[in-house]
């Protein structure tokens, strides 16, 4: 690296009979994990794997002299599933761990290794997830649960989702997916306190609220509410979401 650049930069690219088939730039290190399925699906056809090469990229010239090697589909025979690692003029490849993550950089995403196969990380999400794990099972979890409150009618509407017992509540938000007819605004919150995580919302389509208040535990199960000002429900939806987190005691 030159001692004027401010950072290494890096393109890379996947050859297939000469021809680059699969680029990737802005890489801040000289190395790049892919699937193969990746490979495949961006060369159109069998994994291009006969050749890379790779640019230093300068702020000031722009790519610098070209480095790369040629290598035949034989280097990789046997070796389905192994992390591919090139240094020294050779290949080493090592078997994937469990829950291993990697950035695919020309795509932005994560994927993450399942023992059954390299997933998506926006798969693997789910409404209540698990942040943190002790020896003994007790957890931190994240819940964000959604609802939507479609044929909008009366003067209120509680939700069939409930904020559960014995979590501490950052706040309800809430999208209009439809437009309300019948009020001028409503309000989000639960009995008793019918603007506690929004009040005088917007009735037009795209209207949305975060619905944040200080972060509150909540000791019993909890729907939320929305409350009309100015008339009734008389159509319309909103899509209301539940964000919170949850603490598991230990199991042993």
């Amino acid at each position: 690296m030159s001692l004027v650049e401010q950072q290494e930069t890096f393109e890379l690219g996947l050859l297939d009979g000469g021809s680059v088939v699969q680029a990737v730039s802005s890489l801040t290190t000289p190395g790049h994990t892919g699937t193969a399925a990746r490979q495949i699906a961006g060369s159109g056809s069998s994994q291009p794997s006969n050749g890379i090469r790779i640019f230093q990229i300068s702020d000031g010239i722009g790519r610098g002299s070209q480095r790369g090697r040629q290598f035949s589909r034989g280097d990789w025979a046997g070796q389905d599933g192994q992390i591919a690692s090139y240094a020294d003029r050779a290949w080493a490849f090592y078997p994937p761990v469990l829950e291993m993550i990697a950035y695919v950089a020309d795509e932005g995403t994560l994927a993450v290794y399942t023992g059954v196969g390299w997933k998506d990380y926006d798969t693997l999400l789910s409404e209540v997830a698990t942040v943190s794990r002790t020896a003994s099972g007790a957890e931190s979890r994240i819940g964000t649960v959604e609802e939507e409150l479609t044929g909008l009618s009366g003067a209120s509407v509680d939700t069939s989702i409930v904020i559960p017992n014995q979590v501490i509540v950052f706040g309800v938000s809430t999208r209009t997916t439809t437009t309300i007819t019948g009020a001028c605004s409503y309000d989000c919150g639960i009995s008793g306190e019918t603007s506690k995580f929004g009040g005088s919302l917007g009735v037009a389509e795209g209207s949305n609220n975060a619905g944040l208040i200080g972060s509150q535990a909540f000791y019993s199960d909890t729907a939320v509410r929305l409350t009309t000002n100015g008339g009734s429900f008389t159509g319309g939806a909103v899509k209301m979401v539940l964000h919170y987190f949850l603490s598991v005691v230990p199991a042993e």
